[in-house]
């Protein structure tokens, strides 16, 4: 093989590990995929796609156009899974957020309910652990799962409400 060959051999393949990086870097973004960091909202780097996310209490998650993480319980008054109850309970959480125009706010957002924040809308569709009769979860221990939308609310969101 003459020089040029060598040359081209060496360039096809350093674009083939750069592709094979920039691949496995889009995969680690995948929605509902690892855990969200503990960073200061307007620290936070890795943008989610939007969709599901589950987070701690403290733990941020980044998203185009927004950034938010839930800071605190404010009740918890499920049912406990042991027990047989006539009200199905709910969990409220403190949600800080901020808008990448450096809006911040906070907001209360219960289960199965949604907050919007400009264009964009945060529910929170699960809350983790179940709870058990005589038992008081940590507030490390919960995991809570929100579903992060953007555009203007359709027809169907607003019957169901």
């Amino acid at each position: 093989m003459n020089r040029n060959s060598w040359i081209a051999v060496v360039v096809i393949v350093i674009l083939i590990v750069l592709g094979i990086f920039m691949f496995r870097s889009d995969d680690a973004a995948a929605p509902g995929e690892g855990d969200a960091t503990s960073t200061p909202l307007s620290g936070t780097t890795t943008v989610r796609p939007y969709g599901q996310v589950t987070l701690k209490l403290g733990e941020t998650a980044a998203f185009r156009g927004i950034t938010f993480r839930p800071t605190s319980i404010i009740e918890d008054s499920r049912c406990p899974q042991d027990v047989q109850c006539i009200q199905a309970g709910t969990v409220r959480v403190n949600v800080e957020s901020e808008l990448d125009s450096g809006v911040t706010r906070q907001d209360a957002i219960g289960l199965n309910a949604t907050s919007t924040i400009d264009t964009f809308r945060i529910s929170l569709v699960r809350a983790e652990p179940a709870t058990s009769a005589g038992k008081t979860i940590p507030n490390s221990d919960y995991r809570l799962t929100f579903e992060v939308r953007q555009g203007a609310v359709t027809d169907s969101e607003l019957i169901g409400k």
